[in-house]
């Protein structure tokens, strides 16, 4: 009877695996598809992990439900607790400064004098250089995302040198952003952008309510936005592999942090897991006996909250430099600049086959926007424009442009990567898996820092901010309210 049901348990472990194998096969299709529209494909990709991760939980006799279920054990337990007995110094301050990261120079209503001042100095050190030098560079990571209007948008991070090409208007605009954070911490910053998307999408509705009441209804304008609400699944919205590689790092990295500030106050530690959609981890989770955590003082709590925010900005600072390490040599060998389309009416319609790779721009040599803006600054009406491309060579004379002096042959861009060789493949993987990893500790860090339910926010407003649940409850209707609106122009028919 023992052996039968051994084997029986065999039997269905095999078949969970295979189900696994089938869905990621699944997942891939999606991923590849052309055919069908980027909302089709993420329909039919939630549809089918539900389907799987309800399979799965119950065969396997897993706690969860819809498709998300959870995998833990006591395993790491004991790495947590080893960890947290060394440089309790370096965490105890880690998570301080998280706190000054997350809500800036307000932190000090939060952490008052309990911390010393190098840590609020080295706190708004680090918000300053985060959003000047490191938010630039996460732009590189929306290149990997598949949605129509990023890929028609392209994309050009300019990085530090975008400084010294900034108007007065932008500079302006610059200092307001960094004022708003160094204040508020990147919960500011967080809920500035909120408004700011929020706003642009509202005037958006508005002039297409006024094109309605004249009788020309037509959702089409709400296309022409980036949805500030993106669905970021590997295998159908990123990359499958460098996508999941990030996650994983994302996940267990900020909660193995939650984990061992948990440990160094002497609170037990009950399991550490996966949390699991369908086949894909969405998250990891160390679970800590809560009635301990609610005997700790409010600092305590702080730190073990903040944790999981401070690890997600490390492990920010480390993928951007790796990806500047190797930006030079994708940009110089990798990436190039393609036509994505012409502009009826100008002279390089039906001229430049879409699809044409630019090698240079009146003798300059052109391996990204930035430089092809530059080649072409001086072109004005009347000018011929040489254009060398990997489909022939072609001289243009530029046209005036509507409102404007400036001269245009009439091509709409995009960045691209034309990738030879296994080295040069090699290198690409981990350029997408450095500007990926890069973008989404950034946005995981941020968002978890709004009072929503079930983020880290949440606890450390209820811990220290306010305990008036109105309060928070009408902060998560707006916040939700401004999510719904961000995301609205995925109604304007989006495809890839």
């Amino acid at each position: 009877m023992i052996l039968m049901a051994d084997q029986k348990s065999r039997y269905i472990d095999l078949a969970a695996i295979a189900l696994v194998v089938i869905e990621f096969l699944l997942i891939y299709s999606l991923y590849v598809s052309s055919s069908i529209s980027i909302i089709d494909r993420v329909a039919f990709g939630i549809i089918s992990l539900v389907f799987v991760g309800i399979v799965i939980s119950r065969v396997e006799g897993l706690e969860g439900s819809f498709g998300l279920y959870m995998i833990g054990s006591k395993r790491g337990i004991k790495t947590i607790n080893s960890i947290a007995k060394r440089y309790k110094r370096f965490w105890k301050a880690m998570a301080d400064w998280g706190i000054v990261l997350g809500f800036g120079l307000a932190s000090y209503l939060i952490l008052g004098k309990r911390v010393s001042k190098l840590t609020y100095v080295f706190g708004i050190l680090t918000i300053i250089f985060t959003v000047l030098f490191v938010v630039p560079y996460t732009a590189y990571g929306l290149q990997f995302i598949k949605v129509q209007q990023l890929q028609l948008l392209g994309y050009s991070a300019g990085g530090i040198s975008s400084f010294f090409n900034l108007s007065l208007v932008q500079t302006l605009y610059l200092v307001f952003v960094v004022g708003i954070t160094v204040i508020f911490g990147f919960t500011g910053y967080i809920f500035y952008a909120l408004i700011d998307e929020s706003i642009s999408i509202v005037l958006l509705l508005i002039s297409i309510v006024g094109k309605a009441l004249s009788g020309a209804p037509s959702l089409a304008p709400l296309s022409t936005q980036v949805p500030g609400l993106l669905p970021v699944i590997p295998g159908i919205t990123i990359p499958l592999i460098s996508g999941l590689i990030a996650f994983i790092i994302i996940v267990v990295i900020h909660e193995m942090s939650h984990g061992v500030l948990a440990s160094m106050v002497k609170t037990k530690i009950k399991r550490v897991g996966l949390l699991i959609f369908g086949v894909i981890p969405i998250g990891a989770f160390v679970e800590p006996d809560d009635k301990m955590i609610e005997k700790l003082d409010r600092h305590s709590k702080n730190r073990i909250y903040s944790a999981g925010v401070s690890a997600n900005f490390i492990a920010m600072f480390i993928f951007f430099f790796l990806l500047l390490l190797v930006l030079p040599y994708v940009n110089s060998n990798i990436i190039k600049v393609a036509v994505s389309s012409t502009i009826p009416g100008y002279p390089a319609s039906n001229v430049i086959a879409p699809g044409s790779i630019i090698l240079s721009w009146n003798g300059h040599p052109t391996n990204n926007i930035g430089e092809i803006d530059a080649a072409s600054a001086n072109d004005t009406p009347g000018k011929v424009v040489t254009i060398a491309t990997n489909r022939g060579n072609y001289s243009l004379v530029a046209q005036r442009a509507n409102g404007t002096t400036r001269g245009l042959v009439g091509v709409d861009i995009i960045e691209t990567p034309v990738i030879k060789g296994t080295a040069n493949s090699i290198i690409y993987f981990l350029y997408s898996l450095f500007a990926i990893t890069l973008m989404l500790n950034f946005l995981i860090g941020v968002i978890n820092l709004l009072p929503l339910p079930m983020l880290d926010g949440s606890r450390i407003y209820d811990t220290s901010i306010t305990k008036r649940k109105w309060i928070i409850k009408a902060l998560d209707i707006a916040i939700v309210a401004m999510l719904i609106l961000i995301a609205l122009p995925w109604l304007g028919g989006l495809h890839v």
